[in-house]
């Protein structure tokens, strides 16, 4: 299993023991501290015998703060690193107001996943995303927002709390614009059966192409009713 890392440059200002607490008001994660770092786990998956499959580890140390995580098989990196990012910047922005973060470069590793991610959007199916570029300007705008939040000290938790609330709706709403249409779906679910001998893991598609397994199991149905595929 491949492994990726993002990089934050950043200074403490404070001590790792007041991390430490800050990191512990969130639930279902694991946080262990020693001399020179925090680190906080964030399970994700487990595989049949309990153990973790997908993962993220954010290590907060005095000079950054550094993601490393696992990337499953058959999704694409970019698709990852997006994934962990959009978990991780809750968290991250946590603890921002014990660290001078280097505003820039967090919202160019912000910005760099997001054009990947849209990158990946299927040539075929790119007229359904005419939206993508207001949303985009959207989130800049309100990524904007989030760097004068930080470097103001007064009002750093109002309006980073609005302002991530607004960027989250914005990317929910993005995220529409990413599901495959039914009829791209049903042709991606006729390739898949020709370059599997004839068979379909669902649960497998579900997860390479990020959608839920009901749906999967839907169109398979309307496939089967118009004739194009025939039940074994």
């Amino acid at each position: 299993m491949e492994a990726g890392s993002i990089k934050i440059s950043a200074k403490l200002k404070a001590s790792l023991a007041s991390v430490a607490k800050k990191l512990n008001q969130f639930k279902k994660v694991l946080v262990g501290k020693t001399k020179d770092r925090v680190s906080i786990a964030y399970i994700e998956k487990l595989d049949i015998n309990r153990e973790p499959k997908e993962f993220f580890i954010i290590n907060f140390s005095k000079d950054g703060i550094t993601v490393d995580y696992v990337i499953p098989e058959n999704v694409p990196p970019s698709v990852r690193r997006w994934t962990v990012l959009r978990k991780a910047f809750p968290i991250i922005t946590s603890v921002s107001g014990l660290y001078d973060i280097d505003v820039e470069a967090l919202l160019n590793t912000v910005e760099l996943a997001l054009q990947d991610m849209i990158s990946l959007i299927p040539k075929d199916s790119k007229a359904l995303y005419v939206e993508n570029d207001k949303l985009k300007n959207k989130i800049s705008e309100l990524e904007a927002k989030l760097e004068n939040c930080l470097k103001s000290k007064e009002e750093i938790s109002t309006k980073l709390y609005e302002t991530t609330t607004k960027l989250t709706e914005c990317r929910a709403k993005l995220k529409e614009y990413e599901t495959y249409p039914d009829e791209l779906l049903k042709s991606k679910i006729i390739t898949w059966i020709k370059e599997h001998d004839g068979e379909i893991d669902i649960e497998e598609f579900a997860r390479v192409f990020n959608v839920p397994e009901t749906k999967v199991s839907q169109l398979l149905k309307e496939l089967v009713d118009e004739n194009y595929i025939n039940p074994r």
